[in-house]
């Protein structure tokens, strides 16, 4: 049996990146997770290609800004490249229609006339009119 600390660690092989989900419509960037540290990461939105250096993946990541809005029904996916190989893409994420099939964003506190702040809760990556 092998153990963990005779393993020789084969910078050949990567894993595939990890997509933060949901991707909803009109999200701007992406943000991608787990990968090699310093890898070139990067995502394929329905064929165009968006490339961004990773640097370090924890413990957030890597957002990578898009050159245009995210559509519903577009397919997302995303591989990273390192100097000694290049990895396969993930499978496809499907961007979904956050109107159709999530609840509006809910409001924390009550609005008055007089608040400095509103706190509300909604998708990664979503713009928003307060």
């Amino acid at each position: 049996m092998r153990r963990p600390d005779n393993l020789k660690e084969d910078r050949k092989v990567l894993s595939p990146p990890v997509i933060e989900e949901p991707l909803c419509q009109c999200a701007l960037s992406v943000t991608v997770h787990s990968y090699e540290p310093n890898a070139t990461i990067e995502v394929d939105v329905s064929g165009t290609i968006t490339s961004a250096p990773g640097g370090f993946p924890y413990p957030h990541g890597v957002t990578i800004p898009l050159a245009t809005a995210l559509v519903a029904g577009q397919q997302v996916r995303a591989r990273q490249k390192n100097a000694v190989t290049t990895r396969p893409r993930t499978a496809a994420i499907v961007v979904r229609d956050h109107t159709a099939d999530s609840p509006p964003a809910v409001m924390w506190t009550r609005a008055c006339g007089c608040c400095g702040r509103v706190r509300v809760r909604v998708w990664a990556g979503a713009r928003g009119l307060v």
